[in-house]
């Protein structure tokens, strides 16, 4: 069996299911390597962005860069993590498998912070010395203006980070991707042109995506693993639906994986939004509130939400595969 290389530590249980999409860790590189472009092209704007201000000011620049703008992006990205929808669920999920890929499935918050930051630096560097720094002064200076500019701008930003793929995700993608130029260059423009403000922004907003990103997946991870302590009417509840439907351990274990990592709250219940996640996971087009609630009803949950039990005879019943969904929830 192939082992995944994100998986090969204690939390290993994954690596007998799937291992990593080589496409997401090829889409890192390409945006590394179009990083050091913009870092060889816009070399003259780094320089006089990060070269001391009169008077200490970069400082104050910078605070106002993460205060106009980086905390309100990050608490907009907590906010959006937590979408049930089933597009910003998607996107959510390939934030976490870049996570996982690169700083694995250990908590480890003090490495993956250093390395975050200096990723989050190089990436904020680059990208508003060439948007901020180059294109909206630029397109400022023609038949645009400066509200044309800082439009036009602000969509080349969301382009430049489409994927290549045609999907309403990557429609989602962009649109943001687009609103987050909005923001960053509403930030250069408000504190008079200065290149640090966007990038303290740009950098405070990236850095908590990628080390919270990393402090709640290994977490969930470490949860999904751990050892499970059952009641015995609850033991009796699998055991019978094991024997019912002829289930081997093996299709009963994936899909413990697959309910505990669905379970963000950890109280051992799936709720109508953790299942709306799940149901989209496992195939099902655009679930709605009420297809999840529906889906609930199915199995008798009650208002208390959906145990495992259940969510195994679910599983049965819409005749998934564990693995598939363990791959679509992960990679």
């Amino acid at each position: 069996m192939r082992q995944s290389r994100v998986c090969c530590n204690k939390y290993s249980f994954y690596s007998e299911a799937f291992w990593p999409a080589e496409d997401k860790l090829n889409k890192l590189r390409r945006k590394a390597g179009t990083g050091f472009a913009l870092a060889v092209w816009n070399y003259d704007k780094i320089v006089q962005a990060l070269a001391p201000a009169p008077g200490g000011s970069e400082l104050w620049q910078a605070m106002a860069g993460i205060a106009l703008c980086g905390a309100p992006l990050a608490l907009f990205g907590e906010w959006f993590a937590r979408r049930p929808e089933p597009l910003a669920a998607i996107i959510n999920q390939d934030t976490k498998l870049l996570t996982l890929q690169v700083f694995g499935t250990l908590p480890q918050p003090i490495a993956v912070g250093v390395v975050a930051s200096q990723l989050s630096l190089w990436t904020a560097v680059t990208e508003e010395a060439a948007f901020r720094g180059a294109v909206l002064p630029t397109l400022a200076g023609s038949d645009l203006g400066v509200g044309g500019a800082y439009l036009v701008s602000s969509a080349l930003f969301g382009v430049v980070h489409w994927g290549g793929d045609f999907t309403k995700e990557a429609a989602v993608l962009v649109a943001l991707q687009s609103g987050y130029g909005l923001a960053f260059g509403a930030c250069y423009l408000l504190t008079g042109g200065s290149l640090l403000a966007p990038i303290a922004a740009h950098w405070a907003y990236d850095f908590w995506t990628l080390l919270g990103t990393h402090l709640l997946v290994s977490t969930q991870v470490k949860y999904a693993n751990a050892e499970v302590k059952e009641t015995p009417e609850e033991a009796a509840d699998v055991a019978a639906i094991a024997k019912q439907f002829e289930l081997e351990e093996r299709f009963v274990r994936l899909t413990r994986v697959v309910f505990l990592w669905l379970d963000t709250d950890r109280d051992g219940l799936l709720d109508t939004n953790e299942l709306r996640i799940g149901l989209c996971a496992m195939g099902q087009p655009g679930p709605s509130e009420a297809d999840a609630e529906d889906a609930m009803q199915s199995v008798d949950s009650g208002d208390a939400g959906v145990s495992f039990a259940q969510f195994l005879r679910l599983v049965v019943r819409l005749e998934m595969d564990p693995v598939v969904t363990v791959k679509s929830l992960l990679y």
